[in-house]
């Protein structure tokens, strides 16, 4: 007697829910996990999510800066362990690629100590949008940054976030021609850079020099493509664009360079239906693929009390792809 067995492969059931509850779809809600304890079924799902949805909040967590990077570091596997951000008085003891960030001081948290935290001119009256790393020599951009509320304010702390990815669509329905355009960075000039209201205009006087003058007073100009695809797996290309850093478009004017950023900002990247908020409660978790969105935070003199956050720019050899 022939017997035939049936096999039947259960459906793998999530061990999370996910609330799409924002104005845009690329941000989500994660509920009902603990990122200090994922099984590998539920890590692939959250990766499988991740490139659907780049910017995802998982909420109630009570992680270390140890947790955070380990993590983090499974969305990209390409990253390294090496320590980029410039926020050595703020770095976390335990994980020094973790830095305190926001404002107020630190008492004491995650082995930083009597510490207030420092922001740059600019980023005191104006939400500075900027992409994490864009524009520093040696380095590629991060593909996956993080940030983990630890202290939100009483008032006023705010992080606003736009699809890169959109905004690409939207400038080539519009002018495919500036498809092949190169930007020019300089980390050094940002450091005085001031910006009026809109987060992305630069009111300095530097901006007005030409490349050639540029060149000799900054000796860390880096040039990127416009365009790129934010990783091996996207098969839809990303505006990789950061106004913080940026210089000028390659072989354009200054002032022409400057008109045009502003243009694709105002009318491509904050297009309407392509900007939303996130007021981080205690203990969010947000991570975000920073090559498919650009990001802003709260002016600081526009928080109330405290708001700190631990900060992730997490190192990658993902290199840029056109």
């Amino acid at each position: 007697m022939l017997i035939i067995c049936a096999l039947f492969i259960l459906p793998i059931i999530s061990a999370f829910t996910v609330k799409y509850n924002f104005k845009v779809p690329f941000i989500c809600e994660i509920h009902g996990i603990d990122v200090a304890d994922v099984d590998i079924d539920t890590m692939d799902e959250l990766k499988q999510l991740f490139r659907t949805t780049p910017v995802l909040v998982f909420k109630n967590q009570n992680i270390t800066p140890k947790y955070q990077f380990e993590f983090s570091s499974q969305f990209d596997p390409y990253y390294t362990r090496d320590v980029v951000h410039p926020f050595t008085d703020t770095a976390t003891s335990e994980c020094p690629q973790i830095a305190l960030r926001g404002k107020g001081h630190i008492n004491s948290i995650f082995g930083v100590k009597d510490v207030t935290i420092q922001n740059s001119d600019g980023f005191k009256y104006t939400k500075v949008w900027h992409q994490d790393l864009v524009g520093i020599r040696g380095r590629f951009p991060t593909v996956v940054s993080s940030m983990y509320m630890l202290q939100p304010s009483e008032e006023g702390g705010s992080t606003w976030f736009a699809s890169m990815e959109k905004a690409y669509d939207n400038m080539m329905t519009y002018n495919c021609k500036l498809a092949q355009l190169q930007c020019c960075y300089s980390s050094q000039m940002a450091l005085d850079a001031k910006y009026d209201h809109s987060g992305y205009v630069r009111i300095d006087n530097n901006i007005q020099l030409d490349m050639r003058t540029l060149r000799k007073l900054y000796g860390d100009l880096e040039i990127q493509p416009l365009v790129i695809y934010p990783d091996g797996y996207s098969q839809r290309r990303s505006l990789l664009l950061s106004p913080n850093k940026f210089v000028g478009f390659v072989g354009m004017p200054p002032k022409a360079s400057q008109e045009l950023m502003h243009r694709i900002m105002d009318n491509y990247v904050l297009a309407e239906n392509n900007v939303d908020e996130i007021k981080c409660e205690k203990n969010d978790l947000v991570l975000f693929n920073n090559r498919k969105v650009i990001h802003s935070s709260s002016p600081i003199q526009g928080v109330v009390g405290n708001r700190i956050l631990s900060l992730l720019f997490l190192n990658t050899r993902e290199q840029l792809r056109k």
